[in-house]
């Protein structure tokens, strides 16, 4: 990355970016196409939710759309952080901006990517217990933690965070 005037952090956060990008297109299916914008190519879209993702996904085959928004936290984001961005998603939903722009598009996945195991279980259970409560949101959320992506076996990712019944 060869602009001098950004932090150190900020190009760490732009190599996580690239490196999940990687990840993410060799798990693609033989017949799909992968798709993936950052930030700063879904300013002129309105209808993205405004809560700072990293980048939307779009894994398409002819007939067969998936989506997802892509969080990936750092290490010195603050640990309320996540779920904020959980409670930014359930309002988002409930404008039904996304269905309203999109000709009701199913609402797309969310990815966590974070920082460490421990941060991983706090939000696993806030977002089961968050979901349980506004059983009116039809969301998934799935986490990760940054070295199981790097390091682990890329058939046993993405723990699906759901209500707890």
């Amino acid at each position: 990355y060869k602009e001098k005037g950004r932090t150190l952090g900020f190009k760490d956060h732009c190599g996580e970016i690239v490196d999940l990008y990687i990840f993410l297109e060799s798990q693609k299916r033989p017949n799909e196409e992968f798709k993936f914008f950052t930030q700063s190519n879904l300013t002129k879209f309105g209808y993205f939710p405004e809560t700072e993702l990293d980048a939307y996904l779009v894994f398409q085959e002819v007939n067969k759309i998936r989506r997802f928004f892509l969080h990936i936290f750092k290490d010195s984001d603050p640990k309320w952080l996540p779920r904020q961005k959980i409670q930014e998603y359930i309002t988002y939903f409930n404008e039904n901006t996304w269905q309203e722009s999109t000709n009701n598009s199913p609402f797309p996945v969310i990815l966590f990517v974070l920082p460490t195991n421990s941060l991983k279980f706090h939000i696993f259970k806030y977002g089961q217990a968050v979901l349980q409560k506004a059983l009116s949101v039809d969301m998934q959320l799935f986490l990760e933690t940054k070295q199981a992506i790097k390091y682990g076996n890329p058939n046993n990712l993405w723990q699906k965070v759901a209500a707890n019944y």
